[in-house]
């Protein structure tokens, strides 16, 4: 008789040897009979008979033992396994005896001396569960892949044991015992075989960075190999598309907590490119595709042939030619790449249906009549990509994402369908708080801001401030859609009762009524026709003050505004690309309810850049005048109709570092009088503290304002530069902080040029 054991350290071999020394000693090696016996609980008999795979009446071999002690082991629930050969009773045969014992079954997963890495995050990389049958290699695996996580936190120095313990329902605990050591350091990361190319800017391509004493130096395995990809890319970018990273080593000191990484690289030669082909096209000239290459005969090849076929493509997308196929086809000839496309250019592909998914509040209609794509129309990528910013645009929405789906084709028309996913934001509610501003001090607020009343996209304010200095009052509707067509149309009460910074009081009520267009040309362009009924009175002036001056007698001003626009933004609130255009025209009569004449423009440029990382680049500009028809005209123009920027004043412009509304022209007395004309430069480098929602920034400011029109000077600009940050809230709206250092501080009230602190929050009504 002959025992083999297989727990997974006893060679295969073994088995099959000490079966056939066995044998040999027997009258007849024909199985006759085949018993199963030992400790098996989760596994069935007939399971085990079927996977041996040996019947009575079959000759015992060599192959066929092999094969039964494999299809055994690959069930992979058995720890031992035990093979009998012995004369049967009626000594006609052999009795092939089986033994089998399961692994244990697993009660639970424990981890002990875990500070760094969450209990939850090691189960699921472990991946075992409770009930199933644990094995040795699992616990391996398990122990392999907690080291992994470590590994992908820099800590390249923890121990991972792992355990099992006996429980008394015949079950057994997985015990992970951890020592997590401290985290690696990375001393220094040296480059070499860098010629063409120096170490430093291929240090500046990778985000692993040695420690310093402004950074941590971690060592993270993904953020690693994702660095030798950016790497690679680089030198792709430099022409150099045969660059290869010979070598890596990373290596400790002696101490194991200073981490060394070596990076050999085999630049290569740096190519230019050569002669550019197409065959296949039909839908565009040779001249319109190499146009959408932007490569010239003799530049440096930056980009790969796939990337620049890419490219081609996107020109056949627009034009709804989703399958086209450009094969690109690469010769080297010296030290520049010939590039022959080859074309496949296929048919235009149709949208068959817009679905809309995750829009609980927002009615249907609201997110389709923003889509610019419509059923039967040829698809266009650059419709799709707008339709998402407009989506984005509304504000009511946290996340916009789309899919698109391939349809059967129909009588050989290709279709596709577009699916829109949207996940909706709070966007208004009734709100009871505060407010603060420099200018107005504590302001107490009961308001309703609706942006999306009713699901429609409507937008409805109420709100009343009240406080020591102000006391306001407004009322509003806007019909984005009116009659399910592109013209908008509101109208707007509003009240205002203000101690103006301690000098007088102002009190003005007005009605206006706006129709807006939304323009197909230019593009993301719209333009509002707006009348506007005011009356406004001063009062209860402090000493110093010029009371009788005509800037501040009681008048009503009967006007109408034209607003052209044009926003490519992406996003409504911390834009992080695009631009804002907008023109304002408007005149006043007095042949209308009116007691004043004067026309007043407005020029408004804002600019989006995106820089390294999540930062913005930001440059806000405004330029105003405001003329009376005739000298009587410009001497009654109100005060408050002239300009006075200064501080987070959002009326006139912002210019930190300085007082609310203190610069401009004065009167001998020394006060403000309001120019005519002004101009503001806001410079802002943004970046985000948390996603869409505290926003840090650097800005630098300029502005001021001049008496009269013709004393316009740009060059005449009181300067600032500071930093911040903005919240954004849904109940108070924006929350801004700012520190201003005011450089000509001293021409404006004769204080010292120092740091002015802005503060402000509350939703803003004007």
């Amino acid at each position: 008789m002959c025992d083999v054991r297989n727990r997974s350290l006893i060679r295969l071999d073994a088995v099959l040897l000490c079966v056939l020394l066995a044998v040999p000693a027997l009258a007849q090696t024909t199985v006759q009979e085949i018993e199963i016996r030992g400790d098996f609980n989760r596994v069935a008999e007939s399971l085990i008979r079927s996977t041996l795979g040996l019947e009575t009446g079959v000759e015992l071999s060599q192959e066929n033992v092999q094969e039964a002690v494999r299809a055994l082991q690959g069930l992979h629930v058995f720890s031992d396994i035990q093979i009998y050969a012995d004369e049967s009773e009626s000594g006609n045969g052999v009795k092939v005896i089986v033994v089998v014992r399961e692994h244990p079954t697993l009660e639970g997963v424990r981890f002990k001396g875990n500070k760094e890495i969450k209990e939850k995050d090691m189960k699921e990389a472990v991946g075992l569960v409770s009930g199933q049958v644990v094995a040795p290699k699992d616990v391996a695996r398990g122990r392999q892949r907690i080291l992994e996580l470590y590994g992908d936190k820099g800590y390249l120095r923890a121990e991972v044991e792992g355990q099992l313990f006996d429980n008394e329902s015949g079950t057994v605990f997985l015990q992970y015992d951890i020592d997590e050591g401290d985290k690696i350091k990375i001393a220094a990361i040296n480059v070499i075989g860098t010629d063409a190319i120096s170490s430093g800017k291929i240090h500046k391509q990778m985000e692993t960075k040695p420690k310093r004493w402004w950074r941590k130096g971690e060592f993270k395995a993904d953020t690693y190999q994702e660095d030798k990809e950016r790497i690679l890319a680089f030198y792709r970018s430099e022409g150099y598309q045969q660059a290869t990273i010979l070598r890596d080593s990373i290596y400790y000191d002696d101490s194991r907590r200073r981490l060394f990484i070596d990076v050999e690289i085999e630049e290569g030669q740096q190519f230019f490119v050569g002669d550019v082909s197409w065959e296949g096209n039909e839908l565009f000239s040779v001249a319109d595709l190499e146009r959408q290459l932007k490569v010239s005969h003799g530049d440096v090849f930056k980009a790969s042939s796939p990337e620049l076929a890419y490219l081609a493509k996107s020109a056949y997308y627009e034009r709804g030619y989703l399958d086209t196929e450009i094969i690109p086809h690469e010769t080297i000839r010296g030290d520049s790449i010939d590039v022959a496309f080859q074309i496949f250019e296929g048919e235009p592909w149709r949208i068959r249906r817009v679905d809309f998914t995750g829009n609980v509040k927002t009615q249907e209609k609201v997110l389709r009549r923003e889509v610019a794509l419509r059923p039967g129309d040829v698809f266009k990528s650059s419709q799709l990509q707008e339709s998402q910013r407009r989506l984005y645009m509304l504000g009511y929405f946290k996340d916009v994402q789309f899919q698109q789906h391939a349809t059967p084709s129909i009588d050989d028309e290709k279709f596709i369908d577009l699916s829109f996913n949207v996940e909706e934001q709070r966007t208004g509610a009734a709100s009871m708080g505060a407010g603060y501003s420099d200018r107005d001090k504590l302001v107490g607020t009961l308001g309703l801001q609706i942006p999306n009343f009713r699901g429609k996209g409507q937008n409805l304010d109420f709100n009343w401030e009240f406080g020591t200095r102000r006391e306001q009052f407004l009322i509003g509707f806007t019909e984005p859609w009116l009659f399910d067509t592109p013209t908008s149309f509101s109208f707007r009460v509003y009240t205002l009762n203000q101690q103006y910074l301690n000098s007088f009081d102002f009190h003005r009520n007005s009605v206006s009524v706006r129709v807006g267009r939304r323009l197909k040309r230019p593009a993301f362009s719209s333009i509002s026709l707006g009348y506007e009924l005011r009356d406004e009175r001063y009062s209860d002036f402090v000493s110093g003050y010029d009371e009788s001056s005509s800037s501040f007698t009681p008048r009503t001003t009967s006007s109408i505004e034209l607003v052209f626009r044009r926003d490519t933004r992406d996003l409504p609130d911390f834009p992080t690309t695009g631009s804002v255009i907008s023109y304002t025209p408007e005149v006043a009569s007095s042949f209308i309810a009116g007691d004043v004449d004067f026309h007043r423009h407005e020029l408004n440029l804002n600019v989006y850049r995106p820089s390294f990382w999540k930062f913005v680049l930001s440059v806000e500009s405004k330029f105003a005048i405001i003329d009376g028809f005739s000298n009587w005209d410009d001497a009654n123009i109100s005060f408050w109709d002239r300009f006075t920027p200064g501080g987070v004043d959002w009326w006139d412009g912002q210019v930190r570092g300085y007082p609310d509304a203190s610069l401009g022209p004065r009167d001998a007395r020394g006060q403000n009088i309001g120019g005519r004309s002004m101009m503001t430069i806001n410079v802002e480098y943004r970046f985000p503290i948390t996603e869409r929602q505290v926003v840090g920034l650097l800005f630098a400011d300029a502005g001021n304002a001049w008496k009269d029109v013709d004393g316009f000077d740009p060059t005449d600009l009181k300067r600032s530069i500071g930093i911040g940050f903005r919240v954004l809230t849904p109940m108070l709206g924006m929350i801004g902080f700012d520190f201003g250092y005011g450089f000509d501080r001293r021409s404006i009230d004769g204080q010292r040029p120092g740091l002015t602190t802005h503060f402000q929050f509350g939703p803003r009504f004007f």
